[in-house]
């Protein structure tokens, strides 16, 4: 779901577009996915509000101050004042969107009325142990719903994460041999990857600027940016193509995995429906 603002109140969400929106005065951020921040630089001065570990990636990545960057705890209520010294408030609810790390949807509630902002999520139904949530569901008193379709076609069916992760497990045992690339973006799969090479004892290659990102989140130490040390390696998603493929199995006999649902329900199938 692309940013955002949030109609007849002054809130925008994954929106860094100030000029184009001048009745805004608070600015959210669900996460560090490169669609949501487009148009967010270094030079940003506005209050943003965001939780803790998007906070932490996003201080990384622009240098921004302490001072405007403020963490809203996942799990937890907000008052938030409209205006500076202001007694006009809102309340602001920070849930778990069981996306990539830091990634969290925002429950609005003020004399709007009740407005749920989901931004990118995993739907599973223990979202709805938030007490907050459940309570404005079961009431029926959810006013507006920002819910991002893109896989809301009966088609788009997934397997949960766990399946799909021992699916991978059984492609990689498959080829012991072989070199592995796995598709990735700038944030997520983190957990995957620390289960694949757990699995195999092998560290797995990333990039300068992923391992930086990957101490920042506390992950186990499975990571190297040495090429020589694995040969398993993160290549970035735009790399994983029919021709790298190719090249790579020039060099190397080499199996490409892509862990995302990005393709299903394509017309011409995925990748792995494509000639080699």
């Amino acid at each position: 779901m692309a940013g955002c603002v949030i109609d007849a109140t002054p809130i925008a969400v994954d929106f860094w577009k100030p000029t184009k929106a001048p009745q805004v005065r608070l600015f959210f951020l669900t996460h560090l996915h490169s669609d949501h921040i487009e148009g967010l630089t270094s030079s940003w001065r506005l209050p943003l509000y965001t939780s803790p570990i998007t906070a932490l990636l996003l201080k990384n990545k622009f240098k921004l101050p302490d001072s405007v960057v403020h963490e809203l705890e996942v799990g937890h209520s907000f008052l938030i004042p409209l205006d500076e010294g202001s007694n006009n408030t809102i309340t602001v609810t920070v849930i778990d969107a069981n996306h990539v790390p830091g990634a969290v949807m925002f429950l609005f509630q003020g004399y709007f009325g009740n407005i749920l902002y989901c931004g990118d999520m995993r739907w599973d139904p223990e979202m709805l142990e938030d007490p907050v949530l459940r309570d404005v569901v079961q009431q029926r008193a959810l006013d507006v719903l920002y819910l991002d379709n893109t896989y809301s076609a009966p088609y788009c069916q997934f397997p949960s994460r766990e399946e799909a992760k021992q699916q991978i497990f059984k492609i990689i045992d498959m080829y012991p041999d072989h070199e592995i690339k796995i598709g990735i973006n700038t944030l997520g799969r983190e957990k995957l990857l620390e289960d694949i090479a757990k699995r195999y004892g092998e560290r797995i290659l990333v990039s300068q600027e992923k391992y930086v990102q990957l101490q920042l989140l506390g992950c186990f130490d499975v990571f190297t940016t040495d090429p020589q040390q694995s040969r398993i390696h993160t290549v970035p998603m735009k790399q994983m193509q029919v021709s790298s493929h190719k090249k790579w199995n020039e060099k190397y006999q080499t199996i490409s995995i892509i862990p995302s649902a990005l393709y299903s329900g394509w017309k011409n199938g995925p990748y792995s429906s494509q000639k080699m």
